[in-house]
């Protein structure tokens, strides 16, 4: 694998891409604002824990439940407009809470509705926007484009909360919704000014046959990757370590509070351990040309992660566990974008919405996962609940290099 950090940013010349990557900041940083934002209105209006976790939930089901359809969609129709009428819809959802605040009218139902419409328009626009980077960029720039989408992605995640707490405190919630709305409006017009190819456009075949039916869609999608073992493991070591390894970072209060004794300031420093080491893998896989070992490497980093996760778990030192959640948010990053650079140069263009909306089924899986963890430590303990799921996270890859050998000479 040949590495110059020069080329880390070498896809942002390209002008459409360019146009669609500040989309993603935009759209990202707008997704992570609101998990604060409408966190803490919610919290404000009941006061209550459990409808604090349910708001989370109504953003996250709509994945599950529609993730597959929006992959067909995307397949079947241009990308382009699926991901302009999603961004139109947060931009109206923000906006309308934030009338709602100014007007005092706002109610906690407001708030889990406009959850579950904001969780839905999330989930029919992230199928469509990954599908989109292989339109338009060329198959030598797409390990850089994937992983650059990646880094706006945790940048969002490191600054949004931070971003989303100061206009709360500064300019209110209304104020922050106000501002989101503003982002969304930003990524919508960036989103226009995309010219993507023709030939690109979505579609079976690239002939969109309408007298195929969505649910023919979908069976052909599953068909696919039930056929293609390469895929499947792929896909496999997506979901698996999502649903196992990352929810670690739910139990993250219990290790500051309890294990390390270094309280809510603590919590921020190890939060930002892990949004470092991940913003750095980002751009570490944003230098891989074209070629080399990318699905050794990809196998490498998904058994380190999960080894990350073993060693954090019984470690009883804080100084020490910074460098280990580094670690551990460079190497889950790194083998996430390696995993979808794979999954996009090794699907047919006509079937990519489809197999890539069963990837992003990882953040519907996400709230299960921390579901099991959850209790999970409460019978066991957070550092062995965080020790057994990284054991199996550490496992996983080496069974599907076994199973699969192939998937280690991937490129």
């Amino acid at each position: 694998m040949h590495l110059r950090l020069s080329d880390t940013f070498l896809s942002l010349k390209l002008r459409d891409f360019r146009l669609l990557w500040m989309g993603q900041l935009s759209t990202a940083m707008g997704i992570w604002m609101d998990n604060v934002t409408r966190g803490w209105l919610m919290y404000d209006l009941t006061g209550s824990p459990f409808l604090l976790g349910l708001t989370g939930a109504f953003k996250a089901v709509p994945m599950l439940v529609f993730g597959v359809l929006a992959g067909v969609l995307a397949d079947r129709y241009a990308r382009k407009p699926q991901i302009i009428i999603a961004q139109f819809v947060n931009m109206a959802v923000n906006l309308g809470l934030a009338i709602l605040v100014v007007t005092h009218m706002v109610q906690p139902w407001h708030v889990l509705t406009t959850a579950l419409i904001a969780g839905t328009a999330s989930a029919f626009q992230q199928p469509a926007r990954q599908a989109i980077v292989s339109d338009l960029v060329e198959e030598k720039y797409l390990t850089n484009a994937i992983s650059l989408n990646s880094m706006a992605f945790n940048i969002s995640r490191s600054l949004g909360p931070v971003i989303a707490g100061i206009l709360v405190a500064l300019i209110g919630v209304a104020g922050a919704y106000f501002f989101q709305a503003a982002i969304y409006l930003s990524a919508s017009i960036w989103t226009i000014q995309i010219a993507v190819p023709k030939l690109a456009h979505g579609g079976p075949g690239g002939d969109n046959r309408r007298e195929v039916s969505i649910l023919q869609d979908i069976l052909v999608g599953l068909r696919y990757i039930k056929s293609d073992r390469v895929i499947f493991a792929l896909l496999l070591l997506s979901l698996i370590p999502t649903l196992l390894g990352q929810p670690y970072v739910s139990l993250m209060p219990v290790f500051a509070k309890d294990i390390f004794r270094a309280g809510p300031e603590g919590l921020g420093v190890l939060m930002s351990a892990i949004g470092l080491g991940a913003i750095v893998g980002a751009l570490m896989v944003g230098t891989f040309k074209q070629g080399g070992q990318k699905g050794l490497i990809l196998l490498a980093q998904a058994t380190v992660f999960g080894i990350s996760l073993l060693f954090f778990a019984f470690n009883p030192w804080f100084g020490i566990a910074l460098p280990i959640l580094w670690v551990a948010g460079f190497t889950y990053t790194g083998y996430s974008v390696l995993t979808n650079t794979l999954i996009q140069s090794h699907t047919p263009p006509k079937l990519r919405g489809r197999v890539l909306s069963i990837y992003f089924l990882n953040h519907g899986l996400m709230p299960l996962g921390i579901l099991l963890a959850g209790g999970m430590a409460e019978v066991l303990g957070a550092p062995m609940s965080v020790g057994i799921l990284g054991i199996a996270c550490a496992i996983l890859p080496v069974v599907v290099a076994l199973t699969v050998p192939h998937i280690r000479r991937l490129s």
